[in-house]
């Protein structure tokens, strides 16, 4: 996956489905699944295969705007594999 505009830190992931009410919570109940220590900065990141996963990326606003968050396979782009985010919407 790639994220336009400001570099992203993945602080979390795992397999099957996302059903915790937030990170804190991941990270108590499935420390080894997170990481809010020395996240590294990443513009891209890869997301597990399998048909059940989870990402977490946390990212400053550095440039307020509409971002595409996408994958860059083209089949998986236009099978609809991206979203896009608008960043800072309050500023």
């Amino acid at each position: 996956m790639y994220k336009h505009s400001n570099k992203a830190y993945v602080v979390g992931n795992g397999l099957g489905t996302f059903t915790w009410k937030d990170v804190a919570e991941v990270q108590s109940v499935v420390p080894e699944s997170s990481n809010f220590v020395d996240p590294m900065p990443r513009d891209t990141f890869v997301t597990s295969p399998v048909e059940q996963a989870w990402t977490v990326i946390r990212y400053q606003v550095v440039n307020p705007g509409p971002y595409l968050l996408h994958c860059h396979t083209k089949t998986h782009l236009e099978g609809g594999m991206a979203i896009a985010i608008t960043n800072g919407e309050d500023k």
